[in-house]
């Protein structure tokens, strides 16, 4: 019934206007995906190197939100796009040193089932504009949603799907979120290794909730907050990020919530959208100041959104999925540290 409930009346997301693709195939990684000496080696002997050298993202490099880029690097020799009239790398010709360097391995990239017109060159790749657009990536097999936003361009490698197109960032918001996890569980297979296969039939079937102009805006403006605390935290964790982190979720994960059940948190007076205030843009070198004055201000003991958020459990659905991810202990109090008593407030 509760499954039902999230799908009335939604969109899925196969019927919003984005493309879901696998990462780049190589046919033999060994050679196309290079650390960072090797790229300083290419790039030093022929600097036109770097034309076709680009950051690489593997499975282990993804995590909720935010990737962690661990400097490798992919040689992009394509085989060109027709339909694009791209034509295709002439690697011997236009990058002799990286010829030079392929040539170790050319017995292995002959073998190749999925090379291109030449040993040198990739298999076709009719989406290959795609890669570097802004972009959603996660892996197949894991344990929680881990998906990711990227708009530097990386390039997602093979164990890796990625998604262009519409509404990325309040996208992202729902599908990192508790109420998709707990979707995808009634959904998806499993690896029968304590996993769930994040696949892309099964993530078309996700129902997307329809937001008002200023919800949209509300839950992007999290998300580029999460983005930036998750991309400082890479550089160098403390304790305040995580806090930060932390509140900023259980946010996100409400509002969420809400969105999927309205009505619910409406009969409850458990709204949140109302109380969420101003919520202003990232500048650049002012970021921590913005992010740490909304924290405060909506982390305050008397502040109607986080007392909000606190009983989220009262409202059914909530507590249906909570405690169907096995979260019956709802953790605000402990990250907060605040002094609320358990009430029980059972609808």
């Amino acid at each position: 019934r509760l499954r039902e409930k999230m799908e009335e009346d939604k969109k899925r997301l196969i019927d919003m206007k984005i493309n879901i693709n696998f990462g780049i195939k190589t046919g033999f990684n060994e050679a196309f995906i290079i650390n960072e000496a090797i790229m300083n080696e290419l790039i030093t002997a022929d600097t036109k190197n770097a034309q076709i050298i680009k950051r690489v993202l593997r499975g282990r490099d993804v995590q909720r939100y935010a990737s962690n880029f661990s400097n490798f690097w992919i040689i992009n020799s394509h085989n060109g796009v027709r339909q694009s009239n791209l034509p295709r790398i002439n690697v011997i010709k236009d990058y002799p040193t990286i010829f030079h360097y392929f040539q170790q391995y050319q017995p292995q990239l002959e073998k190749r089932l999925d090379k291109g017109e030449h040993w040198s060159n990739l298999r076709n790749c009719a989406y290959l504009g795609e890669f570097e657009k802004p972009k959603i990536l996660w892996g197949e097999l894991s344990d929680a949603p881990k998906f990711s936003y990227d708009d530097k361009g990386f390039y997602p490698e093979a164990t890796l799907f990625f998604m262009t197109g519409e509404k990325l960032k309040y996208l992202l918001a729902i599908l990192n979120s508790k109420a998709g996890e707990w979707y995808f569980n009634q959904i998806s297979t499993t690896s029968g290794m304590g996993t769930n296969r994040w696949k892309k039939y099964k993530i078309e079937q996700l129902p997307i909730p329809a937001a008002k102009p200023e919800q949209k805006a509300a839950l992007e403006q999290l998300v580029d907050y999460m983005l930036w605390l998750k991309e400082t935290q890479l550089a160098g964790s403390s304790p305040d990020l995580q806090l930060r982190i932390d509140y900023i979720d259980q946010i996100i994960n409400g509002l969420v919530y809400e969105l999927y059940f309205t009505e619910s948190f409406k009969q409850s007076n458990m709204t949140l959208f109302e109380h969420l205030g101003d919520l202003p843009l990232l500048e650049e070198g002012a970021q921590e100041q913005i992010i740490g004055a909304v924290f405060q201000r909506l982390s305050h003991k008397e502040h109607p959104l986080r007392n909000n958020l606190f009983y989220l459990r009262t409202i059914n659905e909530v507590k249906t999925i909570m405690e169907g991810l096995k979260s019956s202990k709802y953790t605000l109090e402990t990250m907060l540290g605040t002094d609320y008593e358990e009430t029980d407030h059972e609808n």
